[in-house]
């Protein structure tokens, strides 16, 4: 009968160390899933970051550039200044995103009218300037959708298991999006959809 116990204790005590080996293997195997894909959201708003910089700088040369010809848009030529200001300042990716947001729209309205403006539209200057500035445009928006699967992929990975067992040990946050909700595609719509209505 004790030989009987002692079995049944043995099976059991091995049963519960196997469990526990293979829960840490689980949890160190999370932690590495987890950190891989923060890394990846690291590096896409690196990309973003480093095209914003860029674009941001161009800015003042473009003004410089402009400001003789559209005298009437002085005052979307300061907007511009400030704008840009304001995304350098910006704390969160979302004050970011409205200052750019603006940005963009005045730009595109800038450039459209010194494309018009038959001295500017035919100056090498400007030229160099509205193409510099257009392709750098598209580059923020390829940036910021593949940021925003990036940190969609890393949310979704948090809040399932076994990767929100991760995010519950070691207080790990979502990642911000960048932007419209479009920019991440059907899953980022969907997942947007699924917040709003648990709330």
């Amino acid at each position: 009968m004790s030989d009987l116990l002692l079995d049944n204790v043995a099976w059991i005590g091995g049963l519960a160390a196997a469990l526990v080996a293979a829960g840490i293997v689980l949890f160190v195997w999370s932690w590495r899933q987890v950190d891989r894909s923060w890394q990846e959201v690291r590096r896409r708003w690196s990309a973003v970051d480093a095209a914003l910089k860029e674009r941001g700088s161009l800015i003042p040369g473009l003004v410089e550039i402009t400001r003789y010809r559209l005298v009437d848009e002085r005052d979307s030529l300061e907007v511009l200044g400030r704008l840009r200001a304001r995304s350098i300042g910006g704390r969160t990716r979302e004050e970011k995103a409205k200052a750019e947001a603006e940005l963009e729209a005045t730009l595109t309205r800038i450039l459209g009218l010194g494309a018009a403006d038959a001295g500017l539209g035919g100056s090498s200057e400007f030229e160099s300037a509205r193409e510099t500035l257009e392709a750098l445009s598209s580059n923020i928006r390829e940036a910021s959708s593949a940021y925003n699967r990036a940190a969609l992929r890393y949310n979704r990975m948090i809040e399932r298991f076994p990767g929100s067992m991760v995010a519950a040990m070691s207080s790990v946050l979502p990642a911000e999006y960048f932007g419209d909700a479009h920019d991440a595609g059907p899953e980022r719509r969907e997942a947007a959809t699924d917040t709003a209505m648990a709330q």
